[in-house]
């Protein structure tokens, strides 16, 4: 899975079928790094430079009609992410690596 932004700035999940591996490309571009918190505010914060949390309420949401197979292989990927350290004490957050790319808005 990976965490980007669509050309209007709106997060998104693309490759949602990919369950080893979970990333967030951005754009590296002044006007998407001075838009990034808001674009992100309530589904993922940056720590800038290489790490995001995302929230796991968005990203469950992003499952293609909350099909039970989906929710059950995402399920398996958090439970993966969190016995190496990379799902926050509280639970509701995980933690991605960030890709900064010359133009990922542009991606489909």
């Amino acid at each position: 899975m990976i965490l980007r932004l669509d050309p209007n700035g709106v997060p998104q999940i693309v490759e949602l079928e990919d369950f080893r591996r979970l990333h967030c490309e951005f754009a590296s571009d002044a006007v998407q790094l001075d838009n990034l918190g808001r674009s992100l505010a309530g589904v993922a914060e940056v720590v800038y430079p290489a790490t995001v949390w995302i929230e796991l309420g968005w990203m469950r949401q992003q499952g293609v009609n909350t099909d039970p197979a989906w929710l059950q292989k995402f399920d398996q990927m958090i439970a993966g992410a969190k016995s190496h350290g990379w799902v926050s004490a509280d639970g509701k957050r995980v933690k991605a690596h960030a890709i900064w790319t010359a133009n990922s808005s542009n991606r489909t």
